[in-house]
């Protein structure tokens, strides 16, 4: 969980967008010849983030 955070907090201090982050993660995943369960999993967390983001903003009307 701490290597996923971190992974969030590095991406927003590069100033990407979580959107930009996620296909940047599903290019690499594409890619790669051995499937990394770790990648798969950040995407994964990368995506529920996004979501919950999207949710959030609807309910206060952001």
């Amino acid at each position: 969980m701490s290597e996923s955070i971190s992974f969030i907090e590095l991406t927003l201090r590069e100033r990407r967008s979580l959107e930009t982050a996620l296909a940047e993660l599903l290019a690499k995943y594409r890619r790669s010849s051995g499937k990394s369960p770790d990648l798969a999993r950040m995407i994964r967390q990368l995506e529920a983030e996004i979501l919950y983001r999207e949710r959030m903003a609807a309910q206060t009307g952001a």
